[in-house]
């Protein structure tokens, strides 16, 4: 069977990029209770990502799989601390097993040479990559091909494959086809016998095109040269303790490349001072007072990252504020809708307050969204105990572009408000 996945996510990218996977397997696949209950689709792709993985790439990548992970209801990707620095076939050996072990599947022994160098001829050819003469016989296969650096390519196999989407053998919601590249990396409908092990390539096609492809095969007596043991001493699945998991989104996923955190709005002009939802909007200008009576615990910043669960919007949302207006970090990828990602450009106002058990801040200014400027934000970040909830609202001129109240954050890693 091939799957091959053009247009959709081709509109996405520069014109005349197109993003192609495939994937062949010995069985066909069943359907499962691990599928999303709909695609998650990547709503914007930086120029990082087009030919070759760079640093930009694996950060954003990273927090665009962590935050889709967060959303299906599971817990965060328990990475090693140094998983951005991993070559691409342990960082899709470790993702994969994560997959497996969050929906009870046995996990994979490890990396095998032999699936390695096969599904570098996969890349090189441009396709799903298939069994190796060596150490044959392999008993069945499954194999995902993708003309994208590896971390997209596990991003789109495993959030963007069912009906409607990209995945050009998924034509109805019953297509056979559908959700194929995920059934293949959690083992299900091949029935393969344990050991199982994977090889995972990534790199530029005989015609100089990107590419990613991994094969899951059987064999009794197969070796690894990285094993699943080896991932978990390492820190993946937070077995070790040198290994924390880095927060969702790493070190600053940016959008469109290596453009720079801030821009100034249209024209140089401010938008007016905006209060936010739920009460009257903080005062303008520097160091801001810190809730009068009301702050029996002072607080001048909140740091951290999260994910709502509210029904018709998934944000994922990395920030570092302060009520020092210069001092800020407001990042908001927002998926449902498919906006993008919404940046604070700067804080106009900003205040932060003690509550009943925790703490609340708020803050509005100009923003960006997809890069272009023109754009107005309020928000409130609160953290009561272990609950934190976002409200947001998204403004163009006199146009509503978002508005979210007290969305809550799924497993939230909103760090602390102090």
């Amino acid at each position: 069977m091939s799957i091959n996945f053009s247009s959709a996510i081709g509109r996405i990218l520069a014109a005349g990029t197109v993003l192609a996977a495939g994937l062949a397997c010995c069985l066909p696949a069943r359907a499962s209770a691990a599928n999303p209950p709909a695609n998650i689709p990547l709503t914007s792709v930086p120029a990082g990502c087009l030919a070759e993985s760079t640093p930009t790439c694996e950060s954003w990548a990273i927090g665009m799989l962590g935050a889709a992970h967060t959303y299906l209801g599971l817990a965060p990707y328990a990475l090693p601390a140094d998983f951005a620095s991993l070559s691409a076939d342990r960082q899709v050996l470790i993702l994969s097993d994560l997959d497996r072990l969050a929906y009870g599947d046995p996990t994979i022994s490890g990396l095998n040479a032999a699936l390695t160098e096969a599904a570098g001829a996969g890349v090189t050819e441009a396709k799903d990559p298939r069994p190796p003469a060596a150490e044959a016989p392999w008993e069945g296969f499954g194999s995902d091909w993708a003309s994208t650096p590896a971390l997209v390519a596990y991003y789109l196999w495993m959030y963007d494959d069912g009906y409607p989407g990209p995945n050009a053998d998924c034509t109805s919601p019953s297509a056979a086809g559908c959700w194929g590249h995920r059934h293949v990396i959690l083992g299900e409908g091949l029935g393969l016998p344990q050991p199982v092990v994977m090889g995972v390539a990534s790199g530029l096609s005989s015609a100089g095109r990107p590419g990613s492809a991994l094969i899951l095969s059987s064999h009794p007596g197969a070796s690894v040269y990285y094993s699943w043991a080896q991932a978990r001493a390492e820190g993946a699945g937070g077995e070790s303790g040198s290994g924390e998991a880095p927060k969702e989104g790493g070190e600053k996923p940016t959008e469109g490349g290596e453009k720079p955190a801030e821009k100034p709005t249209e024209g140089g002009e401010k938008p007016a001072e905006k209060p936010t939802e739920g009460g009257e909007g903080p005062k303008q200008g520097g160091e801001q007072p810190l809730g009068g009576e009301e702050a029996e615990t002072p607080c001048n910043k909140a740091r951290g990252n999260g994910t709502t669960t509210s029904p018709g919007a998934h944000v994922h949302l990395v920030e570092e504020l302060s009520t020092a207006t210069h001092a800020h970090r407001f990042e908001a990828s927002i998926t449902v809708p498919a906006l993008g990602t919404l940046r604070l450009t700067a804080l106009n106002s900003s205040s932060c307050v003690a509550l009943a058990g925790g703490h609340e801040f708020r803050g509005s200014g100009p923003a960006s969204l997809r890069w272009s400027p023109g754009y107005h934000a309020s928000f409130t970040v609160e953290k009561v105990g272990d609950s934190a909830s976002l409200t947001l609202e998204v403004t163009k001129g006199s146009t509503t572009v978002l508005k979210l109240a007290g969305a809550p954050f799924a497993a939230s890693a909103i760090e602390t408000i102090d």
